[in-house]
């Protein structure tokens, strides 16, 4: 039973291995001071560092400045809480300088000598936020266009009726009246 027992945790672990090495978020457990202890291949996809890089470091370490409260209370809430809900939106700082748009959660656990930790996941959105944007922004032009296509129209219909009466004054009065030059210029300048 030992050994039937032991063969079954092995596969266990095998399992998780392999779920954590080849998800495409990163994943990372943290101590009870932040400081990851362990971080999956994947971090390397998103950020850029290798994980052997990241071990000792903390998630703020990487985040925005202006996103370091969010996060630190998220974090906060979790140790407390044992959990977060989505968190959407953070920045965090790839190795080559630029910005990745991360949402994640986090967790509590206990590791089996008491200690309290986290583990957090990951996900890249930076590109579907970029995508949402330019989503956003041709909507906003679709709707001048379509704004600038209703003016027209209606300037149009505008300029059909002063061209008509133009030319039906026009026609009444002939060319030797005195308001014929003055209708005669509402006419070019309608047209």
């Amino acid at each position: 039973q030992r050994r039937e027992a032991m063969a079954a945790l092995g596969t266990s672990e095998e399992r998780y291995r392999l779920l954590v090495e080849n998800s495409a978020d990163m994943i990372t457990l943290q101590d009870a001071q932040g400081r990851m202890t362990f971080a999956s291949p994947s971090i390397s996809r998103i950020l850029g560092f290798p994980p052997a890089e990241v071990l000792g470091r903390r998630l703020r370490d990487f985040v925005h400045e202006d996103d370091a409260k969010v996060l630190a209370m998220a974090l906060d809430e979790v140790l407390m809480r044992g959990f977060t809900p989505l968190i959407r939106g953070l920045r965090f700082r790839h190795r080559d300088g630029t910005w990745r748009i991360v949402e994640g959660s986090a967790a509590r656990i206990v590791e089996p000598d008491g200690a309290v930790g986290l583990v957090t996941t990951g996900r890249d959105t930076t590109e579907r936020v970029q995508l949402e944007g330019q989503l956003h922004q041709a909507q906003k032009m679709g709707a001048v266009g379509r704004l600038a296509g209703g003016v027209a129209h209606d300037f149009n219909n505008l300029l059909t009726v002063i061209l008509g009466y133009s030319n039906l004054l026009l026609d009444q009065l002939g060319d030797d009246h005195v308001l014929y030059q003055e209708v005669d210029e509402i006419k070019r300048a309608a047209d």
